[in-house]
């Protein structure tokens, strides 16, 4: 049995593997006082048993106690690999890669593991069949909807309940929606405003729980158009090639958004002078955000979700003709 260790990003490689036919514990690496938590552990379980460690190089490239910890979890016989943009000399095993989509590269790295690839059998693609608990929303209407998940890992990098409201209201009379959080996505993102305002609109549904990947993936799937930001699920969606709209603050290292057209990224990434925008904080009234993200007004993200929603197009061809 091997025990992948991964940072939050990168979770979803433990039941990828899983169904590639590697039986796997899967430990999230945090940040904070829980990432140095960690590791004595992860030492100890090093000498007990097979660990492999994936994570990406921009935590171990630029954090010296996340090196320290994986070449101490390397001399106790951890396997460790890393994904970077181009080779260096370290003293882990590498997939190197360079101007590559996300989903290519996250190939690369399950088949580097397992020696399997993505195809049409490989998990990623199969859970696209998997059929999540229709949601009321569903049950209701049988009709496509359009799935958004407006948060990152912080608030910082979410987009503004207040904007989100905005966006839905303009939405909800010719589309269904469906918001999905986690549990812990809740205690800082969900307002008793949003909590009223989707109380008070029929199709319009937050879902909220801890998703298996099988479930998540289908509902992205299934979607006619998925909203999100520059989290672990917009990754999921590049893979599954689904139609995408994301507000986006940071782009540089995370993905290459020059290689996707069935994506549009929303972000101000600098201001009226040119000074870049990325990674600076301000505090609004609805709370601290970076400010790439907070300037992406509702009606940039409607208009976007108009233009980017499959009917759309059909519309205009119709109407020329």
């Amino acid at each position: 049995m091997s025990i992948i260790l991964v940072r939050s990003k990168y979770t979803f490689f433990h039941e990828i593997l899983h169904e590639a036919g590697d039986t796997s514990i899967c430990l999230v690496n945090r940040e904070g006082w829980r990432y140095y938590v960690y590791m004595p552990s992860v030492w100890l379980l090093c000498l007990m048993r097979e660990v492999t460690i994936i994570n990406s190089f921009n935590s171990l490239y630029y954090r010296l106690p996340t090196r320290i910890f994986y070449t101490i979890a390397k001399i106790c016989s951890a396997r460790v690999i890393v994904s970077k943009h181009e080779k260096e000399n370290l003293p882990y095993e590498q997939v190197p890669y360079k101007q590559e989509m996300v989903w290519q590269r996250n190939n690369r790295i399950v088949e580097y593991v397992t020696g399997k690839s993505f195809t049409e059998g490989f998990p990623v693609l199969k859970f696209k069949s998997y059929k999540h608990p229709a949601s009321s929303i569903q049950h209701q209407t049988g009709e496509k909807y359009i799935h958004i998940h407006p948060v990152g890992s912080i608030l910082a990098k979410s987009y503004p309940v207040k904007k989100l409201i905005e966006v839905v209201k303009k939405l909800q009379d010719d589309h269904n929606i469906i918001i999905t959080l986690t549990p812990s996505e809740e205690k800082w993102y969900v307002t008793n405003e949003l909590r009223d305002f989707v109380k008070n609109n029929s199709n319009v549904e937050i879902i909220i729980k801890y998703f298996s990947i099988k479930e998540i993936i289908s509902y992205i799937a299934n979607a006619s158009l998925f909203v999100t930001v520059n989290t672990g699920l917009l990754w999921l969606s590049l893979m599954l090639k689904q139609k995408t709209v994301v507000c986006d603050y940071f782009t540089e290292y995370e993905w290459n958004p020059k290689y996707y057209d069935n994506v549009t990224r929303l972000s101000h990434d600098t201001d009226e002078n040119g000074n870049n925008l990325h990674h600076r904080m301000k505090k609004y009234d609805d709370g601290s955000y970076f400010e790439s993200m907070y300037l992406i007004t509702s009606e940039e993200v409607y208009d976007a979700i108009m233009h980017a929603l499959p009917t759309h197009g059909q519309n205009a061809q119709e109407d020329i003709e």
